[in-house]
């Protein structure tokens, strides 16, 4: 299985050679945060739904890259919506419910047990997708157990692959901070804020691609 570092390079360089298809891409989903974080009532809370949506297509994108050899789609602005396809959007959202509320439900116990249920969990989008793509029925607690079962003994990897992308998302999240409260001196940042919240987009996208990566590496490893 490959290292963390062998991960994330493969991943930063897919992300470097198709970098201009990735900022087009990724404009839908820019403008939900950008509206999320504006704060305009209804409207960002409808942006902050339409933006967590887009996020689950932006990791079907990145499933279907790496199994295509690390090609990204040559239309990653419309394939960012095939999340809201009858194919995967209630699928997608039984499995996100039932995910969620058992990872709670260990949270409520202790916290730490709520983290390693929400590692043990953290394949089970990755497997529905392909469950689907092979045209098999599949319910959200098979996915779940399925992760549970390739997870068995990777947590820690996984963990180690989650903890090395928390000093950049916690500086991209200062810095929208920061150009968020400048709004209040002029509207003339809502650009700046823009560009910043595009490039914590693309920050994720290299995230999300390493972690279908690391899920393809379990598969590969298991098969073998």
């Amino acid at each position: 299985m490959k290292t963390k570092t062998e991960i994330k390079n493969e991943a930063k360089n897919v992300v470097k050679k198709n970098f201009k298809n990735i900022l087009v891409g990724l404009i839908p989903v820019s403008l939900a945060y950008l509206l999320m974080s504006l704060k305009l009532g209804l409207l960002s809370t409808v942006a902050e739904i339409i933006w967590c949506l887009i996020l689950y297509g932006i990791l079907l994108i990145c499933l279907n890259a790496v199994n295509n050899d690390n090609c990204l789609t040559e239309n990653p602005l419309k394939d960012s919506f095939m999340i809201f396809s009858k194919k995967y959007f209630w699928p997608t959202i039984k499995l996100v419910f039932m995910s969620d509320v058992l990872i709670l439900a260990w949270s409520l116990l202790l916290i730490v047990p709520g983290i390693i249920k929400s590692f043990a969990y953290s394949q089970a989008f990755f497997i529905m997708k392909e469950h689907i793509d092979n045209g098999e029925k599949v319910t959200a607690r098979q996915c779940i157990t399925e992760s549970k079962r390739l997870m068995d003994g990777q947590k820690g990897k996984f963990f180690v692959l989650v903890l090395s992308f928390m000093g950049w998302i916690i500086l991209s999240s200062l810095v929208i901070g920061f150009v968020s409260s400048l709004m209040t001196i002029s509207n003339i940042f809502i650009i700046v804020l823009y560009v910043a919240v595009l490039f914590f987009m693309v920050l994720l996208l290299y995230i999300y691609y390493s972690k279908a990566l690391f899920y393809r590496e379990l598969v590969d490893n298991k098969n073998n």
